[in-house]
């Protein structure tokens, strides 16, 4: 398809089931001539896959191990034969031509210089602003090399020096190194060394030219590389989104533009074996394709983000759905383009449940190959502006995901009232928004999309991806709920993000659907909205052939090419609830109730969509053409009053384009009783296996808006000879009976409020709660409504069973058994602790009481001595104190409750120094002689109180015990020893000691002369002596003192001399112990 001004790469794949379309065609997509892709079931061995190629006479080209299928090939003329074949092979899934990928280019502006998509300054007359922010992004992030991006397209000429430092190298055929510019003989060496399967594929693969040359001959690939990944500020020419991630060359598309079905995906298969984290797929606008989308689901499974262009039709793709694009895959990202003024781009695809968001794609400049640069416009140039910004959140946040990546690149975009209802998000991509992400919920609720449709009775898929910021690191609470009521998430595994889960509709009318992911405080949510009604099921039943030929010949149906005729129903007929009495009956193998619109549409598309014909009863719609000669249509009607049943049969009918083949013949019953549908098919074969068995008809009924419906085939050899099914309106089933969610309650503690609701689930709420047997504890009441268990607990401790019993309100009951354990409030009975002292052993413990034991200890606040320590589980605190001082801590009581009660205590530790006693010795005394020395002592605690432990002092000598004063005279000579003791009331400490008492020396009078007096003027002078034992007493023992003088027994001579002259006397000193020593002695007495 063409886009003025644009690129885009149109890739035309094969149809599966569900699909739907609305385009009148019946243009067959081009295909590789006698090539089929094959697809098998899960566990049929690569063996068994061999031998039914074999038997259906078709050979083995290629094995897409990973998606368990096979490209085959077969003569053309014998095609149709293996097709038909294989379809019927039980080991089969699938069989799909080989279809053709084709290419259309217009450039634009060569000389256009600015890329305003990364950053719009208004320089090319659009909307300052209306970019992706790229440069704030560069402050944050650059890119790193380790993020390998796959560029699925024409090839990329990394010659180009914007290029050429981004080439990807595989490791495995360069001697191990990913470095470009380091070249390894392994390149070229023609030995498959990686063992993948590709022979010197040291950079991409050529999958148009089986080679190791993936070189661009297009423009399309180097064009749509340097948007995702040119070097940045290396001065010359563009920058990328990222500037170092590698880019993986994987050519599939020629130079005309032409690829095929199978090489895209072998493409797709050998970037994900080869760890590519995001590949960049600007092509697509083709049908659904099974083995594609195999391939990208196998792509996911290996952690690689599918970036695919939405296309360049302007067509909603809500309701013409182009493909990859268009896939419902979790590992997809759809984008279409914006231009310079955040409105969507004129040719771009949209869709606001198919296409994920815009990206800038309007004259768009970058690289192309031989060194130049030019600027194209289409959906393939917003899209490796997304692939960038993926690689650049992959390089920013190292534990992001495929998924976690996609969820934050939706959640970040910017949001435009212009662009609103073009994808889910109704915004444009916004790569500063993504990578300035900090611990942040992000939300993407994937399936189903908004406005969906649901039938009564069927399992509706809820896929949600929760992520912070790119990744699951971090992730609280994921959480999806249905009109209020929570459903059950399972995570993928490994955890990557995405949560899967199911809810079974039990009731016509509105579905509300919001998930929610929360990161510490924060949450976010994404809700959407449908409708669930009933639906038919259809199932195979063995019915009998009614033939209706002899009935009424519909004339418009029967001789014309997309005529109908309209069949009054004799009868009333019910059908999706409404009351319907005519009927038109296509030619085309359908009729419809309700309208005629549409009733001559000879395209037939998938089961449901709005588009006409609806109201649809299809046994098989295809491009039928009774007028081609063929037998006819017509209606019969059997059985009696009230059970009457409507036949309408299509004889011998041939197909349009093949009126000179087979003709077909099948019919439909309508029941007038039930309701029911059941189609019948005699011979469904007209010779040719591109049509045969429904290959190219659908089969189902759809309601009269088109909204809902039950399909049975889409373009699907599915409708055999002899096959019936019948289809009847599905009774809403009965809503699932409630069951109590709550496990277990938590423990009340007497004297304290206490509030616990009971919880449920499934049933019809609302719900009554009430006790089926036992009691709650005393103080408490459960509220019948709410299931609010409340009150203040006055019981005993103690557990107290009880069952409870939940009823829905058509009295369907279910009922758990459960407990409260009661208990007293906690608290630490330890009022205080006894103090410790350094160096010596501690052991004390704290107490508690009430609660639930074990208890579980913990300090708080504060610390405990250095040196002890507390035992978490016995509470007690021991060691050896190796500081003093007073140490203030809080001591937790943790007890073993749910939930888990706690008491605490603010307590101290006293720690004192060792008692000692710091005198080491004592020095003698001599006999006679006064003594005083006073012992000392450190630690403990003051006052001390001393004694003697052993021995004892010197004669003379004593102890003060307050003071620890050794004083007194020695009167015995000796060594004494003797223990002294200092005690502080609690510590003791002893010290051996000795006083060593010398004897008396020889007692003399030291006095060696006397003052001379003068008369009638007052004298004193006092005798001294030395040696012996004092006290010394004098005495005169000879001659005369001056008249008026006296001597005193203390030696003192003293008085009022009365006459002069010269006066000699002896005096003696006699000590303690009787020693005496004298002396002579003259004292002159001066006149005057």
């Amino acid at each position: 398809m063409l886009v003025a001004g644009g690129v885009f790469l149109a890739l035309v794949l094969g149809s599966g089931a569900n699909a739907s379309v609305s385009a009148q065609s019946t243009k067959k997509p081009a295909t590789v001539p006698g090539e089929l892709i094959v697809g098998f079931k899960p566990g049929v061995s690569e063996s068994a896959q061999a031998d039914a190629l074999a038997q259906a006479g078709a050979k083995q080209k290629k094995k897409f191990k990973q998606i368990h299928a096979n490209l085959a090939s077969a003569s053309e003329n014998k095609l149709a034969t293996v097709e038909k074949a294989l379809a019927s092979d039980p080991r089969v899934s699938y069989v799909e031509p080989n279809y053709v990928v084709t290419t259309s280019v217009i450039p634009n502006d060569p000389n256009f210089p600015d890329l305003w998509g990364m950053n719009n300054t208004g320089q090319t007359g659009g909307t300052p602003g209306a970019d992706i922010h790229a440069p704030q992004a560069w402050d944050l992030e650059t890119g790193s090399p380790n993020v390998v991006v796959a560029s699925i397209d024409t090839g990329v000429d990394f010659s180009h020096p914007d290029l050429a430092a981004q080439q990807w190298v595989n490791p495995g055929e360069n001697c191990g190194s990913s470095d470009p510019t380091f070249a390894c003989a392994e390149r070229s060496d023609g030995i498959d060394n990686d063992h993948d399967g590709y022979v010197d594929d040291w950079r991409g693969w050529n999958f148009v030219g089986n080679n190791n040359n993936p070189t661009d001959d297009n423009d399309h690939g180097t064009h749509t590389s340097g948007t995702l990944g040119a070097v940045g500020n290396n001065g010359i020419g563009v920058a990328g989104v990222d500037w170092n991630a590698r880019i993986m060359a994987l050519k599939f598309l020629d130079a005309t533009g032409n690829g095929t079905d199978a090489n895209a995906i072998s493409a797709i298969l050998y970037a994900a074996d080869h760890g590519a984290r995001v590949s960049n797929n600007s092509w697509g606008g083709a049908p659904s394709d099974q083995a594609l989308l195999n391939a990208i689901e196998y792509g996911a499974s290996k952690g690689m983000l599918f970036v695919a262009a939405a296309g360049n039709d302007g067509v909603d793709m809500d309701t013409t759905p182009e493909y990859p694009a268009a896939f419902d895959s979790d590992g997809l990202v759809s984008v279409a383009a914006t231009d310079a003024t955040d409105n969507l781009a004129f040719f771009s695809n949209y869709g606001a449940n198919t296409v994920d968001l815009g990206a800038p794609g309007m004259n768009i400049l970058s690289t192309i190959p031989g060194n130049s640069y030019d600027t194209f416009s289409g959906t393939s140039m917003a899209t490796p502006h997304v692939s960038g910004a993926a690689a650049l959140v992959m390089s920013h946040f190292p534990g992001a995901t495929l998924y976690g990546t996609k969820a934050l690149l939706m959640r970040s975009a910017d949001v435009e009232s212009s662009l609103a209802g073009s994808s889910v998000t109704g915004g444009r991509l916004n790569v500063f928004n993504a990578v300035s992400c900090s611990n942040t919920p992000e939300v993407v609720l994937t399936s189903p999309a908004d406005g969906f449709t649901a039938s009564i009775g069927d399992a509706l898929s809820v896929r949600v991806i929760g992520s912070n910021c790119a990744s699951p690191a971090g992730l609280g609470n994921v959480s999806v709920s249905v009109n209020g009521a929570p459903i059950v998430l399972s995570a993928s595994s490994p955890d990557n993000g995405l949560y899967t889960g199911k809810y079974t509709v039990t009731a016509a009318g509105a579905l509300a659907i919001t998930a929610s992911v929360t990161v510490g405080s924060s949450t976010a949510t994404q809700s959407v909205s449908g409708t669930a009604s009933q639906n038919y099921t259809c199932q195979d039943v063995t019915d009998p052939w009614v033939d209706v030929t002899p009935g009424t010949k519909l004339t418009n149906a029967s001789n014309s090419d997309d005529g109908f005729s309209t069949l009054g129903i004799t009868f009333p007929f019910t059908y999706y609830g409404q009351t319907y009495t005519t009927a038109y009956v296509s030619s085309n193998g359908f009729l419809t109730l309700g309208s005629s619109a549409g009733a001559d549409a000879y395209a037939n598309v998938g089961i449901p969509t709005p588009d006409p014909p609806s109201g649809l009863l299809a046994p098989f719609w295809d491009d039928l053409n009774p007028a081609g000669g063929g037998g006819g249509v017509y209606a019969g009607l059997t059985g009696g009053a009230g059970n009457h049943v409507l036949h309408v049969e299509w004889y011998q009918i041939p197909h349009f384009t093949l009126s000179s083949s087979g003709k077909v013949t099948f019919e439909l019953s309508m029941y007038e009783a039930t309701g029911k549908i059941v189609f019948r098919w005699l011979n469904s074969s007209f010779g040719n296996a591109a049509w045969d068995n429904g290959a190219s008809a659908t089969a189902g009924v759809e309601n009269p808006s088109g909204s809902i419906g039950r399909q049975i085939s889409f373009d699907q050899p599915l409708l055999t000879n002899g096959r019936s099914v019948s289809c009847a309106l599905s009774a809403a089933p009965p809503p699932p009976s409630p069951s109590i969610t709550t496990t277990s309650l938590a423990d009340a503690t007497r004297t304290q409020s206490y509030s616990q609701s009971l919880a449920a689930t499934g049933g019809t709420p609302p719900y009554t709660w009430a006790l089926a047997s036992g009691s709650l504890p005393a103080g408490l009441s459960l509220d019948s409504a709410s299931g609010a268990i409340t009150g203040t607990p006055s019981a005993a401790s103690g557990e107290y069973p009880f069952t409870a019993r939940v009823t829905d309100s058509v009295s369907q009951s279910a009922t758990k058994s459960l407990s409260i354990s009661v208990a007293d409030p906690l608290s630490v009975t330890t009022t205080s602790l006894p103090g410790g002292t350094v160096g010596q052993a501690y052991s004390q413990s704290v107490t508690a009481t009430g609660g639930k034991s074990p208890y579980a200890w913990s300090v708080t606040a504060g610390s405990l001595p250095p040196g002890l320590t507390l035992n978490a589980s016995t509470g007690a605190v021991t060691g050896t104190p190796t500081s003093s001082g007073t140490f203030n801590f809080t001591v937790q009581a943790s007890d073993s409750g749910n939930p888990v009660r706690t008491a605490t205590k603010a307590l101290s530790i006293s720690v004192v120094a060792q008692l000692v006693v710091n005198t080491t010795s004592l020095p003698g005394g001599t006999v006679g002689q006064a003594y005083s020395q006073t012992l000392s002592a450190s630690g403990g605690t003051p006052p001390y109180a001393w004694s003697l432990a052993s021995g004892s002092l010197p004669p003379g000598l004593n102890l003060a015990a307050s003071t620890g004063v050794v004083s007194g005279t020695p009167t015995t000579a000796g060594t004494y020893s003797f223990t002294a003791q200092v005690t502080d009331g609690a510590q003791t400490a002893t010290k051996a000691l000795s006083i060593a008492v010398s004897p008396a020396s020889t007692l003399s009078i030291t006095t060696a002369s006397l003052p001379q007096g003068r008369v009638l003027t007052g004298y004193s002078a006092t005798l001294t002596a030395a040696g012996g034992t004092p006290p010394y007493t004098w005495s005169r023992i000879a001659g005369a003192l001056p008249n008026g003088l006296t001597l005193s027994s203390s030696g003192t001579i003293s008085g009022t001399p009365a006459k002069p002259g010269s006066y000699t006397f002896t005096v003696r000193v006699t000590d303690s112990l009787g020693a005496t020593a004298s002396k002579t002695f003259t004292v002159k007495i001066n006149k005057h």
